[in-house]
């Protein structure tokens, strides 16, 4: 499989904090051996450190508040994507970083469709969750010419998000559409 750059995913979605409907969680260093075994794609260790702190599965364990299935998504490690998916509450997968970012949202940029697919067959809101930038998934994956990726996420995301009464979805996902090299593609 081929990996795909996410270094400069952050870039389509520049902002501040988020309140993430008024829960504040602290980045805590303890979580520093999640972090590594996370980013490593060792799901032996990643479930050590879980079994030591259970309540790791949700905690920030970046700078950037991001939480165990940001980085593993970031990482493409769908092992661990799985694991910790089944592992949390269907509202737990709403976090988002600092970015506003869903692991969905980061997942659109890896074109790993069974990623997406199981945090939505858990949670089918993610698709309609934007970043503080106000893009949704499928508009990145558009951007980043995951082609199948965005269309699997245009067939999961409701067309009432993407009419005009809704806000500017839609069109930006039109407007992106033409720009990117997914025309004739998708």
């Amino acid at each position: 499989m081929k990996a795909t750059d996410l270094s400069s995913y952050a870039e389509i979605a520049p902002g501040g904090n988020l309140d993430n409907s008024a829960v504040e969680k602290v980045y805590d260093k303890k979580y520093a051996p999640l972090y590594k075994a996370v980013r490593r794609g060792d799901l032996k260790d990643v479930m050590k450190e879980l079994e030591a702190h259970p309540e790791g599965v949700n905690a920030i364990i970046s700078e950037i508040k991001e939480t165990a299935l940001h980085v593993a998504v970031s990482f493409q490690h769908l092992h661990i994507v799985k694991e910790l998916v089944n592992m949390m509450q269907e509202g737990d997968l709403e976090w988002r970083n600092q970015f506003g970012e869903t692991a969905l949202f980061i997942a659109a940029c890896t074109g790993i469709i069974e990623m997406a697919k199981c945090m939505i067959e858990k949670n089918r809101n993610l698709p309609m969750i934007p970043t503080n930038s106000d893009t949704l998934p499928v508009t990145l994956a558009v951007i980043r010419n995951q082609n199948e990726m965005a269309r699997y996420l245009y067939g999961v995301t409701p067309l009432e998000e993407l009419e005009p009464e809704n806000g500017c979805h839609g069109a930006n996902l039109l407007r992106q559409f033409f720009l990117s090299d997914s025309i004739g593609k998708l």
